[in-house]
C-alpha cells in the first residue's frame, strides 16, 4: 500500500484528534458540538469498551476551524468526562513529556493545563482518573518543545517543589535513560536458594550431596508427592552468603545429573517470597516488552471485519505512531474476517498501539492486537504461570514473519487456522508455522506445497499428543523440531 504523503499532510492539518470519550458518545454528539466552530466534513468515531476511553477524528473544511476547535474545546466536558482535543499529527518527542504526581484530589486536566501553560505550548495534558472519574493523583503534560519540559524541571528544582494546598507537587522529566539505573540496587545478603529442573529419579540425598560440593547446607526442603516422587523443586539453606553464591555460580544452567538431552538446565537462584518473585518477573517482563528491542515494533492484529482495508486500518493505527509497513490478509478459516501485520518505527509507539488498540471496535468486532513472542519471553511466561502472575500485555507467538523496513510486506495466505484448537494447540500452531521453512526440502515427500499446508498437516498429527507432550513442544525448541521430524518420518513410512 502506497500512501501519498502530500495528501496525508493536507488532511492531517484539517483533522483533530478527540480523546477520552465516553462509550455513550455518538458521532452525532461530536458533529453537533464541533459544528459550533466551523463546517464539519467528517467524524470517524472509534468505539472502545470500558475502562478504556473511545476516541475520534473530526475533519473540518479549513485549518483555521480545526485550530479554533482545539483552543475552545481543549477541556470540554462531555458525558461527565473531560475530553482531550489536539492536532491529529501532533507527536512531539518523548523528551517533551513530563510526569506530575501528588496532585490534589479535585485537580482537573484543565487545572493542570493552566498550571503549566506558562512554560510553553502544551499539545496534550491529562490527569489520570478511575473509570468513575476520580483522580488518581497524577497526570501527564506533553509540550510541543522539549526545552519547555526542561524549563519546568529546572524551575521546580530551584523552588524545591510546589505546594498546592497540603500537597507538594513532584515533577519528573520522562527519559528512558534515566530509568536504567533505578533498579540497580546493592545485592542483599542471602543464604536461602530455590532449586528446580532436576530429574524425577533424583532423591534428597543426591541433591544434598551435589550442593555440599559448593558449601555447607544447613537445611534442605525437598517436598514429595504421595507416591514418593519429588514435586520438582526444593529449597536449600547454606551456612553463608558466599556458599550460596558459589553454588549458583557453578550449578545454575548446567546439567549436573545428565547430558541435557532430556530436559531443561538445572535452576538454582536466590530464594524469594512469592511477592518478591512476582515483582521481579513483572519488571523483567516490562523491560522485555517495552524497551528498545526491534522486534517489539511488530504487531499482529486479528478479528478485523471485511470492508476495512489497509488504508483505513493505517488511518486508525497511525494515531499511535509512525507506521513503516503494513500488510492485510484474509483469514483462511473465515473469509469475513481479516488479519494484519503492522510495524511501527519505535517500540514505544507499538506499545501504545497494543495498549489502546485492544479496545477498538470495528462494526461491533473487538480488535485483537498483540506483539510477537520469542523463546525467552515464553520461558518468562512459564515462570509467571508458576506463581500465578498473568501479565496484562497481550502477545502473539512469533510466526516467522519477516518485515521489510520502510516497505510493505508481501501478503501471503495463511491458509489453515488455529480456530477451534485448544489454547495450547493454538500456540503450537504458530510455532510449527515458524519452523515450516526449516523443513522445506521435505515438503514434497510430505505431500504439501507451502507453509500453510505443512503447518495444518503437522498440527493435526499433534492432536493425539498428551497435554504434557504439547507443553514440552511449546517450551523446548529441540523437542518441537524432533516431534515434527517424527511426524514426517511416520508419514513417509506409511506411504
Amino acid at each position: 500500500m502506497e500512501i501519498d504523503e502530500s495528501k496525508r499532510a493536507s488532511s492531517d492539518s484539517l483533522t483533530i484528534y478527540v480523546g477520552d470519550l465516553s462509550p455513550k458518545t455518538l458521532d452525532s454528539d461530536l458533529f453537533r458540538i464541533f459544528s459550533n466552530v466551523g463546517k464539519v466534513l467528517n467524524v470517524k468515531l472509534i468505539k472502545r469498551g470500558e475502562p478504556v476511553s473511545s476516541f475520534a477524528f473530526v475533519t473540518f473544511e479549513n485549518e483555521e476551524e480545526a485550530e479554533r476547535a482545539i483552543r475552545e474545546y481543549k477541556h470540554y466536558e462531555l458525558h461527565n468526562r473531560q475530553i482531550r482535543v489536539m492536532r491529529k499529527d501532533e507527536r512531539p518527542p518523548e523528551t517533551g513529556n513530563i510526569f506530575v504526581k501528588n496532585l490534589p484530589e479535585n485537580f482537573t486536566s484543565k487545572d493542570l493545563d493552566d498550571a503549566f501553560s506558562m512554560f510553553g505550548e502544551i499539545t496534550s495534558c491529562k490527569v489520570a482518573t478511575t473509570s468513575h472519574g476520580k483522580s488518581k493523583g497524577y497526570g501527564f503534560v506533553q509540550f510541543k518543545e522539549k526545552k519547555a519540559a526542561k524549563k519546568v524541571i529546572k524551575n521546580f528544582n530551584n523552588l524545591n517543589g510546589l505546594m498546592l494546598g497540603e500537597n507538594k507537587i513532584v515533577v519528573e522529566l520522562y527519559n528512558p535513560e534515566m530509568k536504567k539505573g533505578e533498579n540497580k540496587k546493592t545485592p542483599t545478603m542471602f543464604t536461602n536458594c530455590f532449586i528446580k529442573n532436576f530429574p524425577v529419579d533424583v532423591e534428597e540425598e543426591n541433591l544434598r550431596e551435589l550442593l555440599e560440593k559448593y558449601g555447607k547446607v544447613t537445611s534442605l526442603f525437598f517436598p514429595t508427592k504421595e507416591d514418593g516422587k519429588p514435586k520438582g523443586f526444593a529449597f536449600a539453606n547454606f551456612e553463608s552468603h558466599e556458599c550460596a553464591l558459589n553454588a549458583i555460580k557453578n550449578l545454575h544452567e548446567t546439567f549436573p545429573f545428565g547430558d541435557g538431552e532430556s530436559g531443561e538446565p538445572f535452576y538454582i537462584q536466590k530464594g524469594q517470597r512469592k511477592e518478591e518473585r512476582a515483582e521481579e518477573l513483572r519488571k523483567t517482563f516490562e523491560q522485555l516488552s517495552m524497551q528498545g528491542q526491534s522486534y517489539k515494533k511488530n504487531l499482529y492484529i486479528t478479528n478485523i471485519p471485511e470492508g476495512f482495508g489497509a488504508e483505513e486500518l493505517n488511518n486508525i493505527f497511525r494515531e499511535f505512531g509512525n507506521i513503516t509497513s503494513m500488510s492485510v490478509g484474509t483469514d483462511g478459516a473465515n473469509s469475513q474476517k481479516q488479519y494484519a501485520y503492522v510495524c511501527y518505527s519505535t517500540p514505544e509507539e507499538a506499545s501504545i498501539a497494543v495498549e489502546r488498540g485492544n479496545e477498538i471496535y470495528l462494526d461491533g468486532n473487538r480488535l485483537q492486537v498483540a506483539y510477537f513472542k520469542n523463546k525467552l519471553e515464553r520461558m518468562k511466561e512459564k515462570e509467571f504461570g508458576s506463581i500465578g502472575y498473568k501479565p496484562n500485555i497481550p502477545y502473539m507467538y512469533n510466526q516467522g514473519v519477516n518485515f521489510v523496513p520502510n516497505g510493505f510486506k508481501r501478503e501471503r495466505n495463511r491458509g489453515g487456522s488455529a480456530k477451534g484448537y485448544s489454547s495450547e494447540l493454538e500456540k503450537l500452531h504458530g510455532l510449527v508455522l515458524a519452523e515450516a521453512p526449516s523443513f522445506k526440502s521435505q515438503w514434497k515427500s510430505f505431500g504439501v506445497n507451502n507453509e500453510a499446508e505443512f503447518t495444518s498437516k503437522v498440527t493435526r498429527a499433534f492432536r493425539n499428543k498428551s497435554e504434557e507432550e504439547i507443553k514440552d513442544m511449546i517450551d523446548l525448541d529441540f523437542v518441537l523440531a524432533k516431534s515434527i521430524a517424527a511426524v514426517i518420518e511416520n508419514d513417509n513410512s506409511s506411504d
